[in-house]
């Protein structure tokens, strides 16, 4: 039995490095991929049953079939994993091709624009590199109308944090003006996430920002 369950435990990592891992934009926590969750879990419950079925059988290769079993499901469940992630890939092929660089999040269940859309202080206003930024995500967005939108607002230490909910609706104005029937919340962090140092100017400008979450869903496909 120790035998059998050490081959599982290496089978799962196994899986786990396969499908990598993602961060979750909110916690910032390291997760699974959906291909890694998938694989250790068929791989898992194939091969248990096939300890049970073999045992009742009285069959003497019990565990080292279990072992083959859990290795085969845990394959097949990885494959499963990686279409399921893959169900968003030309939401995001058109988005990178757009310019607007992507990471994927949270369990590969968030695509997150990786370079902030950043503001001049005191100021909601959308200028320049991110106000194409923003038009070109809308564009794309028109055509992916069911993928709601979250869009998180942050000011630097030193600016009203009103100002941060004033950036997060700007951006979500920008977008409804391309893609008018895309849900979209809002939220307001103000200085509480800083990404740079606040004491000074690079750290500010860098905490002068918008971040832009798309949500995910299985099976959506873009709209005509």
């Amino acid at each position: 039995m120790r035998k059998w369950l050490g081959m599982m435990a290496l089978g799962c990592v196994a899986a786990l490095n396969m499908g990598c891992q993602t961060t979750d934009p909110y916690t910032r926590e390291k997760k699974p991929s959906n291909a890694s969750t998938l694989a250790v879990s068929e791989g898992v419950k194939c091969g248990t049953l096939a300890l049970v079925s073999g045992a009742l059988s009285g069959n003497n290769r019990a565990v080292e079939d279990a072992a083959i079993m859990a290795a085969v499901c845990a394959g097949t469940g990885a494959l499963a994993g990686a279409a399921l992630d893959e169900q968003e890939r030309r939401l995001l092929a058109e988005l990178e091709a757009a310019g607007v660089k992507i990471a994927v999040r949270q369990y590969n269940e968030v695509l997150e624009v990786e370079s902030p859309i950043v503001f001049s202080s005191n100021s909601s206003i959308l200028e320049g590199a991110s106000y194409r930024k923003v038009v070109a995500i809308g564009k794309v967005l028109a055509k992916y109308n069911e993928k709601p939108v979250v869009i998180i607002g942050h000011t630097s230490s030193e600016e009203p944090k009103t100002i941060g909910d004033r950036r997060a609706k700007a951006v979500r104005d920008t977008i409804w003006k391309f893609a008018g029937s895309v849900k979209v919340a809002t939220k307001n962090q103000g200085s509480s996430q800083p990404l740079g140092d606040n004491a000074s100017q690079t750290g500010r400008e860098r905490n002068r920002r918008v971040g832009v979450f798309i949500r995910l869903g299985s099976g959506n496909s873009p709209s005509s």
